[in-house]
């Protein structure tokens, strides 16, 4: 059985991690909005979640593992004004593993970390203020463009460059494989940045979310509320 992470007050499940589940509608009250990315090939069902552009040898796997198969992934962007005009930054993004309503949270764990794991070495760092979604068996790809990255060279080895091509996220395939992977701006820059599972009433994974700090800034920080949004 797959250890859980701790479950996340109620209060931060309340304000940040339950977007997801509304409604576009309801979203707009909020400031946000949905977007979707695409779909997520996950051959090994292990995930992948980090920097995809620094110290990808040490990323590790996500401890909950999925079923093989075709996940969609969606972006979610606040809006906020700047000099008078609107503008939206990345806020949520959300692997989406079932439409089953959420029932509880619990801080996403990697391979090897226990229930004792705090919030701080649950979050996976960000040195350039980009993450990424992919399968286990993409990360010999990681590597290999973080080991030889080239600004003027083509898509597999200047992943930087593609994490920063989009405000909304995008998805980017391998050559010459089926594995793909979905890279996107962390909202609040670097730092360290929590993943949370969300389970339906069967205690299955429903939903993986990652929150980069964004939301969270409209409330004030309360007893026992996570504030891993750091710098590592």
């Amino acid at each position: 059985m797959t250890v859980r992470g701790r479950e996340p007050p109620e209060g931060y499940a309340w304000r940040v991690l339950r977007h997801p589940r509304l409604s576009d509608r309801t979203l707009v009250r909020y400031g946000l909005r949905r977007l979707t990315l695409g779909t997520l090939e996950l051959p090994t069902g292990r995930i992948l979640v980090g920097d995809p552009t620094a110290y990808t040898k040490d990323l590790v796997p996500l401890a909950e593992r999925v079923a093989p198969g075709r996940y969609p992934v969606y972006a979610y962007q606040k809006s906020f004004t700047y000099d008078s005009w609107d503008h939206f930054i990345l806020a949520l993004v959300e692997l989406r593993i079932s439409d089953a309503p959420p029932a509880s949270h619990a801080l996403a764990l990697r391979e090897g970390q226990g229930p004792e794991t705090d919030i701080y070495d649950a979050s996976y760092a960000v040195e350039a203020a980009a993450g990424c979604f992919c399968d286990a068996a993409a990360k010999p790809h990681l590597v290999y463009a973080e080991e030889n990255y080239d600004p003027e060279g083509d898509d597999d080895v200047n992943l930087l460059d593609l994490a920063f091509a989009s405000d909304e996220g995008l998805e980017h395939r391998f050559k010459s494989t089926d594995l793909n992977a979905f890279f996107f701006r962390t909202g609040d820059g670097d730092g360290s940045y929590p993943c949370y599972w969300a389970y339906d009433s069967s205690g299955a994974p429903a939903r993986l979310i990652t929150s980069f700090g964004i939301v969270e800034k409209e409330f004030e920080w309360e007893a026992g509320f996570p504030e891993p949004f750091r710098a590592p």
